[in-house]
């Protein structure tokens, strides 16, 4: 009488667990690939919403509370800084006030963004002024802000005009 013998051999399990743990290695991999991905382009999501903000606050003539009545809101600042803080990169959206003239210290109410870690500004970037009630800015020419991360790229774009756009 012969006996049936139930299971697996060692090799079956070997070649089992190799392709589970190919199956694995692959899938990690590519979420590190797809997450890096997103960083970057989150990170152009928000500078976009961000500059975005800085025309609106500009084009309504918000004023910070360092600006009183007997100042004038010129425009919103937006400066792009390689290294901020020994933190990484990052950029300040500024309200820009004057007394006579002579701008006054707004610094206390800069709004501050730090880049995503991996996220590099792809260039040196001027600053953006959004003049107020028209939200134009003064740059001679249109102004592509590219940020740069795991070999993946987010461009914003800023017209001479105020219109903000990402592709």
């Amino acid at each position: 009488m012969k006996r049936q013998v139930h299971g697996f051999t060692l090799i079956e399990l070997i070649i089992v667990v190799s392709v589970i743990l190919v199956i694995s290695v692959v899938t990690i991999l590519n979420y590190n690939s797809y997450t890096d991905k997103q960083r970057v382009k989150q990170a152009g999501i928000t500078l976009r919403s961000d500059l975005r903000l800085a025309k609106t606050k500009a084009i309504s003539g918000q004023k910070p509370s360092l600006c009183d009545i007997t100042t004038k809101l010129e425009s919103y600042d937006v400066q792009f800084r390689a290294l901020c803080d020994n933190k990484g990169p990052c950029y300040e959206i500024i309200p820009m006030c004057s007394n006579g003239g002579t701008y006054i210290d707004t610094t206390d109410e800069k709004m501050k963004v730090f880049l995503s870690s991996g996220v590099q500004f792809g260039g040196i970037y001027p600053t953006i002024r959004f003049f107020t009630v028209t939200g134009v800015t003064d740059l001679i020419a249109d102004q592509n802000i590219v940020l740069t991360g795991s070999g993946v790229t987010y461009t914003v774009r800023v017209t001479q005009s105020g219109v903000i756009s990402d592709f």
